[in-house]
């Protein structure tokens, strides 16, 4: 495998920048380093690009990728997976920036290449689904009831799944679960402290039957081999148990929704979820309530 200081910027193509960039963020993530990205997201570009960008680019040099393809496998995108096809643009984007760093190119052919429109998702969860799917997860067991355990924890706490992810024993306290924001945890600006409730204790008590008796590091949502799950192996059980939820409730709905229902029923008691900095970006994706109770002035 060639070297990033050995890539020649006149024959090096686009597959051995994507495995320069990933190489480097993992050494970055390993060192725990100030900059390095998220593990949720360089698994995310792991991902896009492995699978995507160089099944598609790979062969390509460098010098002949320009914003042309990635307008195009945009737009060839859009009707299908216009989401899917902005988060793998936003991978190779970040790879030839490191590009650029490495100096193998010039500029970046991903910059000002205008991404897909997104529109926030209006599907509602129900309690009512949430508990019919724990009961399809208890009939399948095992992995799929952790990951509905993952799941319903998201509902009830309003947390990142990341968040819920990397949850160990040490983050269990006498007032309640210690979770790190994820967008800071790496540099501890800010913490959220989920109060107990039975619901929550009872939770924390069957995930405990769960783990594998050899689970490393305590940790409290863990996959079969003792490991916290990684994204892509958590969506693979999830995948697998919302089609047969489907296929005996009715229409599914995704795992990111759960999150939703935390905030669209606190909103409703007229708390507050305190799941973002920015209040607008959460009542703009997470507010899913199809009818808002106006009080009226007298």
């Amino acid at each position: 495998m060639t070297e990033p200081s050995e890539l020649n910027p006149k024959t090096a193509t686009v597959r051995q920048l994507c495995i320069a960039f990933l190489r480097y963020q993992s050494g970055l993530v390993e060192a725990g380093a100030r900059d390095a990205l998220n593990p949720r997201t360089l698994d995310n570009y792991r991902q896009s690009l492995e699978n995507r960008m160089i099944p598609e680019f790979g062969e390509m040099k460098l010098k002949q990728f320009k914003s042309t393809h990635a307008a195009q496998y945009l737009f060839k995108g859009r009707e299908t997976r216009s989401v899917a096809a902005n988060r793998d643009f936003a991978a190779l984007m970040a790879a030839f920036n490191h590009g650029m760093a490495l100096g193998l190119v010039e500029s970046n052919p991903c910059r000002g290449v205008r991404r897909n429109r997104e529109h926030p998702r209006k599907r509602p969860v129900s309690i009512a689904e949430v508990n019919s799917l724990m009961q399809v997860a208890e009939e399948m067991g095992g992995g799929y009831l952790m990951v509905a355990l993952i799941g319903l924890m998201v509902a009830l706490t309003g947390r990142r799944r990341g968040e819920i992810l990397e949850l160990q024993a040490e983050n269990l306290t006498a007032e309640g679960i210690l979770a790190a924001d994820h967008k800071t945890a790496r540099h501890g600006e800010r913490h959220y402290l989920i109060e107990w409730s039975p619901l929550l204790r009872e939770m924390v008590e069957r995930s405990k039957k769960l783990r594998p008796e050899q689970s490393a590091e305590g940790w409290l949502f863990p996959s079969r081999f003792g490991r916290p799950y990684t994204d892509s192996g958590f969506k693979s059980n999830w995948n697998r148990l919302i089609r047969v939820y489907e296929k005996k409730h009715g229409e599914r709905f995704r795992a990111h929704d759960l999150r939703s229902l935390y905030v669209s029923e606190m909103l409703e008691r007229g708390e507050s979820p305190n799941t973002h900095s920015n209040e607008a970006t959460m009542r703009k994706v997470y507010d899913r309530r199809k009818v808002i109770k106006v009080t009226p002035l007298a």
